[in-house]
């Protein structure tokens, strides 16, 4: 699954549905040359990661497993945000990414979930905008 927040409607035939607070569903995320990884982490059960700074423009991409079926969910608190859930997923499995506009600051995110999981932050990654 891939998201994007900050504006809609600016990725022709590729945005799909507006999500919580200006997040939306897109069909892929193209390659950048200016980017480094602000936090890379990965888990079992609930946690707080450790705070990491952005730019404007960032990613967040998860995945996650579970021994039968579950639920995962990453919550960004921060400078920007505070509460808005950047994960929100269900099944055995599951993986996607975030993409961010207009929220630089220090974030980090409240994991809620039985499984395991991954989480890499990506400064400087977004979506072409139009």
């Amino acid at each position: 699954m891939t998201r994007y927040r900050g504006w809609a409607g600016v990725l022709a035939g590729a945005v799909v549905a507006l999500g919580a607070a200006g997040w939306a569903l897109a069909g892929r995320a193209p390659a950048h040359a200016s980017t480094s990884i602000v936090l890379q982490t990965s888990g079992g059960g609930n946690t707080t990661t450790a705070t990491f700074t952005t730019g404007s423009d960032w990613s967040l991409r998860y995945t996650f497993a579970c021994p039968g079926s579950g639920s995962f969910r990453a919550v960004e608190r921060g400078d920007a945000e505070n509460g808005v859930a950047l994960a929100d997923d269900s099944g055995p499995a599951g993986s996607g990414t975030m993409y961010s506009h207009d929220a630089a600051g220090r974030h980090w995110l409240v994991v809620s979930t039985a499984c395991q999981w991954t989480l890499t932050a990506t400064d400087g990654d977004q979506l072409p905008r139009a």
